[in-house]
């Protein structure tokens, strides 16, 4: 019977991206084709290999997990696009009253929703990828799903959540 592991978010302090996920070399908006896999995770100038190398043929480090410790999910997010409304909030903080469009919520306060003829945005996409073929996401289901963010990415990283911090992971290239 395969353990039940918790998802990304609920696996508790020292969570990271696995060695082997350390080992990818790729623009995370690229396609699966420009990925390859470094032969040592802590050497950036080891020899590479395809991480895909046919169709249905790829690095035996995709069966690898996508985490440590390994989990049964992770919510992806693209870091700009969560940012946006954060940014936008302080873009607008300082202005007059009189440009400023609130609604107020169902516990009485005030929200602003437009400001100088501009809608606030909402929240970013995001994506919770889960394990497919093993107990745990691997990181073929990671790329996998990973790719259908593709067209939102705006830069090479993702968010995630760690006891109310945010943090910037899995940030393998700079393009």
């Amino acid at each position: 019977m395969p353990p039940n592991l918790p998802p990304f978010e609920e696996a508790g302090p020292g969570k990271r991206p696995s060695l082997d996920f350390y080992r990818l070399r790729w623009y995370i908006s690229g396609p699966r084709t420009g990925i390859n896999v470094l032969a040592s995770p802590t050497d950036s100038i080891s020899s590479q290999s395809p991480y895909q190398s046919a169709p249905d043929c790829f690095h035996p480090v995709s069966e690898s997990p996508v985490s440590y410790p390994a989990v049964s999910s992770i919510k992806v997010t693209v870091g700009p696009l969560e940012d946006w409304t954060d940014d936008w909030d302080d873009e607008h903080n300082g202005c007059h009253d009189d440009f400023k469009e609130l609604v107020t919520l169902a516990d009485g306060t005030e929200q602003v929703v437009g400001c100088c003829g501009e809608a606030r945005p909402g929240p970013g996409p995001s994506l919770t990828v889960t394990a497919s073929s093993r107990p745990f996401v691997t990181i073929y289901d990671y790329v996998t799903y990973k790719s259908s963010l593709s067209d939102f990415e705006g830069s090479r990283t993702d968010r995630y959540e760690n006891e109310g911090k945010s943090t910037y992971l899995f940030n393998n290239n700079k393009g």
